[in-house]
């Protein structure tokens, strides 16, 4: 498995280190082997292994929590649980970006992913707000997370963004009372909306 992953890796040119871990256990066989066959004598062995033990404690020990700056705010958290603890069946949650929603909320969810053989795009074009509201109903949508990093100033959906004419659209959906504000977070980052 250690030589499959170093061989996809060249072809790849994968160098990223989450890729490079997983050979961690082959690189500590090899390094072993040959400090094994260097050094015969048992007791420089067992004493040098624990000296590598405690190094490789302290190490570990200092080293820092690279993982904590890819966990979720607490404001997200907070906005997931509510979305988590609705006992609508059905519904999807639209977002741009669903991995992290998917995996807090545990309940369907509906983004524009480029690779998708049913994109749901038409969401995000110019048209009527009653016409948007009748995709969301059509697309069985439930809830709607926005983020507002992700709502520049254009008009043209690329993918990875909500588009003005969306925005405004939900604004006036909002002011229909056909959608409903459920969040809005401290930092007035993401807003969590209900569609009635």
């Amino acid at each position: 498995m250690s030589l499959y992953l170093a061989g996809v890796m060249v072809v790849w040119h994968i160098t990223n280190q989450r890729h490079i871990i997983t050979l961690l256990p082959l690189i500590a066989f090899l390094f072993g082997y040959a400090f094994h066959q260097v050094i015969r004598n048992k007791i420089a062995t067992a004493v040098l292994t624990v000296l590598l033990l405690i190094f490789a404690s302290f190490q570990a020990y200092r080293m820092p929590n690279f993982r904590q700056h890819f966990n979720a705010p607490k404001e997200f958290l907070d906005l997931t649980a509510i979305i988590k603890n609705d006992t609508h069946v059905n519904g999807k949650t639209l977002v741009i970006y669903a991995f992290d929603t998917v995996m807090y909320t545990r309940k369907p969810v509906i983004w524009p992913y480029p690779d998708l053989r049913t994109i749901p795009t038409d969401l995000f074009q110019k048209q009527a707000p009653d016409k948007l509201h009748g995709l969301f109903k059509h697309y069985h949508i439930d809830f709607i997370v926005i983020d507002m990093g992700y709502v520049p100033k254009i008009d043209d959906f690329n993918g990875r963004n909500y588009p003005l004419p969306f925005i405004d659209n939900i604004d006036v959906l909002l002011q229909q009372g056909k959608i409903s504000l459920l969040n809005l977070t401290k930092s007035k980052r993401l807003l969590l909306l209900r569609v009635i």
